[in-house]
């Protein structure tokens, strides 16, 4: 039962697969085509007769699926597809002819025990992985997953079965990793009994509960006190009366505070609070328990395009011999940069050769990886009943680098020419914060508002700003050199368009590479408090004020220099 183990004792792994599945289908095609002659002799017979034309498609599709559920927290999930095309000889397929019927049923089943020639082959998977933070001690108001999916494919250009040279296959494959937490504020608080406490309706808040050990200590204390004061002043009323009837007075007197420190004080264990723990530490609480939920989602994706790929397919879709395209590719793994081009071209096998693209004369193609990645924040709040606030931050980035190569069939050189330029373009969009500007008005006349005047002013801050900034060596610069940042650059225009719309000013609007700059909150707020008003809910089911802002920043498209590196 001790909490410290629980993370332990959910602990399990299975040994058995809970799902495997084999499917296989067969889809055959046989057409004969004959066009009809109307060319005629005099005689009234065909001079040529039309040939026939045969086509033919004879598919075998296999599907294999794996689900694995190791843990309780950890579940693999693999699929995959191959396509195969079956050969068949060429001509009809007459069964009235004994001989080519049965020399037809042979070839066909002999190309079948080789399972066909492989024309596609996909697969995919992903993992996925409930961190059990939340089996930790203390950290059960925090959940979190995570997972990683990936995909392969090999797709072969052409027929397989046709005689001339081969223009190999387009490989690629991809990944998307995602991890999501999620805090509820709410399961964190409720461990403090002084918030359980201060949530709870039946108690009342001006006062706080005493620890009655500490109470009953406290009235010890007091008894004694009473009890010393009352003897003391027994004796001294004593001494100074001396007639019977003073003494009397005396001894009724005695009696009396011997009662009164007898007295038990009233059985309570409410104390009044301290007016800055009542006003001032109370109210935070309550404005810290308005936030009932973060949550967290980052994922991003990565992919890589290879075409001219010159190997065959097998098991998981690598080559004959297992190392082509690499145990890292069909698992979706990424290599850095073009170094899985330059492994292709150099050294497919090992040996230097460019093993792994086909040869050729009209043999060209794109070499290209992409990348995309979201982010997200969501905060949700209650600060009364009733009233639901949700703030919510997003961005959204992608980039595409493609490379040109082509065959060159130079007698001199018969190889790859991979000097073509690297082409990136992306697109990026981000929550944004342009509040303070959206409800300017408009000139009617010339369509003019005060937020564009604003952007055409902010240029010549922001081209000054963006001059200093990039000034390598002042001494080998004219003292009027702009850099090339006139006033109608597009560095210039977008950080004066950031600057005007967010109500910034030049000097503290972000200047650096636009796509890390931080989302800001847009907001969505729901009231449906009114439909708790008697008289409204006399004639209203339900009553719901909402409010929403969205604001997103977006730029559709951008295409980067190509001599750009990153810092």
């Amino acid at each position: 039962d001790n909490k410290v183990f629980k993370i332990i004792k959910v602990f399990n792994f299975n040994f058995v697969p809970s799902q495997i599945s084999v499917q296989n289908s067969f889809d055959r095609n046989y057409q004969e085509r004959q066009a009809r002659n109307i060319t005629s002799s005099s005689t009234g017979t065909f001079i040529n007769k039309s040939p026939v034309f045969y086509q033919k498609a004879f598919n075998w599709q296999r599907l294999y699926t794996l689900r694995h559920k190791f843990t309780q927290s950890i579940t693999f999930n693999f699929s995959a597809s191959t396509r195969a095309l079956i050969g068949e000889p060429d001509g009809a397929v007459d069964k009235r002819d004994e001989e080519s019927y049965q020399a037809y049923k042979t070839e066909v089943w002999e190309n079948i025990k080789g399972f066909g020639d492989n024309t596609n082959y996909t697969h995919n998977f992903d993992i996925n992985y409930n961190i059990p933070i939340n089996k930790l001690p203390g950290l059960d108001f925090i959940t979190s997953s995570a997972r990683y999916g990936a995909t392969y494919a090999w797709d072969l250009v052409g027929n397989p079965l046709d005689t001339t040279p081969s223009l190999g296959a387009t490989i690629q494959n991809s990944n998307t990793k995602r991890i999501n937490a999620t805090i509820n504020f709410q399961s964190f608080l409720n461990k403090f009994q002084y918030i359980r406490d201060l949530k709870d309706p039946n108690i009342d808040n001006k006062y706080v509960i005493v620890d009655p050990e500490e109470i009953e200590e406290e009235k010890g204390k007091k008894s004694k006190k009473k009890s010393k004061a009352a003897k003391d002043e027994s004796e001294e009323a004593a001494a100074e009366m001396i007639s019977k009837e003073e003494g009397q007075e005396l001894s009724n007197q005695v009696v009396e505070n011997k009662a009164a420190a007898e007295e038990e004080e009233p059985d309570t264990l409410k104390k009044k609070k301290f007016f800055l723990k009542r006003y001032v530490f109370d109210n935070t609480l309550w404005t810290l328990m308005s936030l009932k939920n973060i949550n967290v989602t980052y994922s991003e994706t990565e992919g890589t395009v290879l075409p001219n790929y010159n190997q065959s397919m097998s098991v998981l879709g690598l080559g004959p011999n297992w190392s082509a395209p690499g145990w890292d590719f069909v698992a979706g793994l990424q290599r850095p940069g073009e170094s899985f081009l330059e492994r292709a071209r150099n050294d497919g096998n090992g040996d230097g050769s460019p093993d792994w693209l086909v040869d050729g004369v009209f043999v060209s193609g794109d070499f290209s990886k992409t990348f995309s990645s979201q982010f997200s924040i969501r905060a949700t709040l209650q600060p009364i009943q009733g009233l639901r606030i949700q703030l919510e931050a997003s961005k959204r980035e992608s980039e595409n680098t493609t490379r040109n190569f082509f065959f060159d069939d130079n007698p001199d050189s018969m190889k790859y020419n991979f000097r073509s330029p690297v082409i990136v373009n992306g697109s990026y969009s981000q929550s944004f914060l342009s509040f303070r500007t959206a409800f300017v008005q408009s000139d009617p006349d010339n369509f003019d508002n005060a937020t564009f005047t604003q952007l055409r002013e902010n240029r010549q801050s922001i081209q000054d700003i963006l001059i200093d900034n990039n000034r390598v060596n002042a001494e080998l610069l004219a003292p009027d050199s702009t850099l090339g940042y006139s006033g109608t650059a597009q560095e210039v225009l977008l950080y004066s368009f950031i600057s005007a719309y967010s109500g910034k000013s030049p000097n503290s609007t972000f200047l650096q590479d636009f796509t890390q700059m931080l989302p800001m909150p847009n907001w969505n707020i729901t009231y449906d408090g009114l439909s708790k008003i008697p008289a409204l809910k006399k004639l209203f089911k339900t009553v719901t004020l909402n409010h929403a802002y969205r604001s997103t920043f977006s730029v559709g498209s951008f295409t980067r220099n190509q001599l750009y590196e990153a810092d």
